[in-house]
């Protein structure tokens, strides 16, 4: 839903950041993938994990059931990827929050946004997932599981960043 689109399409529209050009290059022996990016994608996904299983727990918690955990978690997962894209539009912290145009972004970003409401609110749909209706509350406990995935993401980014 998400990850395939952003990576054939976003980032490839994405446009450069300012002062790229003024950036040294890598060292020529370094490796495309190393064992700091390695380790701050384990992080973002562990992180990721433990917010999104918090949600599910919280739901059982709050005596919802099990079609409102599942509802509950699985939009989470959802905002908690789009923050991950965001965050990651960018090798500064908070750096992908300015305006650099990308219309891409707002396309894929949006037709998630459809298709998590059509999937939480048109009842065959819902009846599918296996998924409730999701309330005000509901939605804001997502929202601030995506607010502390995004800065579990830009902490990450700051610490490796310091460490680089």
């Amino acid at each position: 839903l998400i990850v395939d689109p952003v990576c054939s399409i976003v980032f490839e529209a994405e446009p450069e950041e300012e002062g790229i050009m003024r950036r040294p290059p890598r060292r020529r022996d370094d490796r495309l993938v190393n064992r700091a990016l390695v380790g701050r994608s384990l992080l973002e996904g562990a992180g990721m994990l433990l917010i999104l299983l918090a949600i599910f727990g919280v739901a059982f918690g709050r005596g919802q059931g099990e079609t409102d955990a599942r509802a509950l978690t699985f939009t989470a997962l959802v905002g908690a990827n789009l923050a991950l894209v965001v965050s990651n539009r960018s090798s500064s912290v908070a750096g992908a929050l300015h305006s650099r145009k990308n219309p891409a972004m707002r396309w894929v970003s949006g037709a998630a946004i459809v298709m998590l409401v059509a999937v939480l609110y048109v009842p065959f749909l819902r009846d599918l997932f296996h998924f409730s209706t999701l309330h005000a509350n509901d939605l804001g406990l997502c929202a601030a599981a995506i607010a502390l995935s995004f800065t579990w993401f830009e902490g990450l980014k700051w610490w490796y960043g310091r460490r680089a």
